[in-house]
């Protein structure tokens, strides 16, 4: 059993995860593909 509960649904403090959860999922997946692009760059172009 976790130490915390989850929060409710609709809660403040479930938006409050969700948005914070994306932002960071956001930030993952713009760092990945802008590591690929470089990837495919660096092995075409130089």
């Amino acid at each position: 059993m976790p130490p915390f509960p989850p929060p409710q649904s609709g809660s403040w403090q479930s938006t409050a995860f969700r948005v914070r959860y994306g932002a960071a999922h956001f930030g993952k997946s713009l760092f990945w593909h802008a590591s690929q692009i470089l990837f495919a760059f660096y092995l075409t172009e130089i």
